[in-house]
């Protein structure tokens, strides 16, 4: 028997937003690990990069927040980490009005020496959980500055996701 997803609204919210949303990206098969894993009634989600138009090792958001990119740049790609992170998750579950809640969202910022708004950047992706799955959106969640990300991406987050089966 398949079941149906629960009437939240949240994919209808999704598909309704004005940005442009990302294409899933297959990931190549040399790699050791996956985009997400379910157990129970969890996803969990890997780091996800800023990626619309550019596929990785590049990335449409590279360098240093407070360095050579500003903090609404930053702010800009946290959000694009948000849609990857939601597309990732719409492929795997089909819908996302399974989602019961975003339990948790961790961002790791490339940042420039002494940049320590870090929490502002991550606002994109989390802002952007708000819109769609609105008081269930709201993560615990955890920001932090990296001196170096992969191939110099901005900003790399992961997330953990409570669903209904």
């Amino acid at each position: 028997m398949t079941r149906s997803p629960t009437l939240s609204g949240a994919d209808q919210r999704f598909q309704s937003l004005p940005d442009e949303k990302p294409p899933l990206v297959p990931l190549p098969p040399e790699l050791s690990f996956v985009r997400s894993r379910r157990s129970g009634g969890q996803v969990w989600l890997a780091g996800h990069g800023p990626n619309l138009r550019k596929r990785p090792p590049e990335f449409d958001f590279i360098g240093k927040i407070g360095g050579e990119l500003t903090e609404e740049q930053g702010y800009a790609a946290a959000r694009l980490v948000g849609l990857n992170l939601l597309v990732s998750l719409r492929a795997e579950l089909n819908s996302l009005d399974y989602v019961d809640s975003i339990l948790q969202v961790v961002g790791a910022i490339n940042s420039a020496k002494d940049y320590y708004r870090q929490s502002y950047v991550l606002n994109g992706c989390t802002d952007l959980m708000v819109e769609v799955f609105e008081g269930a959106g709201r993560p615990a969640r955890m920001a932090f500055g990296a001196g170096e990300l992969p191939f110099n991406m901005a900003i790399e987050a992961s997330m953990i996701v409570s669903v209904r089966s």
